[in-house]
């Protein structure tokens, strides 16, 4: 669970080059080169379902009806069994608790994400400035709870420069057996900006 602009594409790359099911998700583009990995209709019906809770900076409420949905899709994209993930906001986090996931968090300081958010142009102009600093103490304070329940934090932009020591851990968190190899292959530092 991550807030926008944080380094989570590549964070899920790496869990994906360790064989963690993602899932069909959305192309890579100019904004992620390396691809997003977010299953795409689990990202649709929870936008759906969830409105603008995460352009209002509003967290999820829990709802059983959409974590069975969330199952549903998972298994008619394909996912057989195993390490599975589901990359997005840390606003969301509700609706996946009944997993018993093991939480890991992408987090970055608050003026580089809006800086990030800002030359993505993720919002558009649907909110102002003052609206985007709401959005992302949001995220903030979401993943403080993320914190308390045992959640293991990537520092995206130390990975990014090449020192690899919590996504290592977040790997180890998860019961999978860390390569370096494969994290090094992944990680291009010519990618984080912001």
């Amino acid at each position: 669970m991550a807030m926008p602009r944080s380094g989570s594409s590549m964070v899920a790359g790496i869990f994906a080059a360790h064989g963690v099911w993602v899932g069909t998700a959305k192309p890579a583009n100019e904004n992620n080169p390396k691809g997003n990995f977010e299953q795409q209709t689990i990202r649709r019906l929870i936008i759906e379902s969830q409105r603008n809770s995460v352009v209002e900076g509003r967290l999820s409420y829990y709802n059983l009806a959409i974590t069975q949905r969330i199952a549903h899709l998972r298994d008619a994209d394909g996912y057989e069994g195993g390490p599975w993930l589901w990359k997005g906001s840390a606003l969301y986090y509700p609706l996946f608790e009944d997993f018993k996931p093991k939480w890991i968090t992408c987090r970055r300081d608050k003026e580089s994400s809006f800086n990030s958010i800002r030359a993505s142009r993720l919002f558009g102009n649907r909110i102002n400035d003052v609206q985007l600093r709401r959005v992302i103490d949001a995220h903030h304070n979401a993943m403080d709870d993320l914190s308390a329940m045992g959640a293991v934090e990537v520092d995206t932009k130390s990975v990014a420069m090449g020192d690899f020591t919590t996504i290592e851990k977040a790997i180890n968190h998860c019961g999978l057996e860390y390569d370096e190899a494969a994290v090094r292959d992944f990680v291009d530092p010519s990618l984080w900006h912001h």
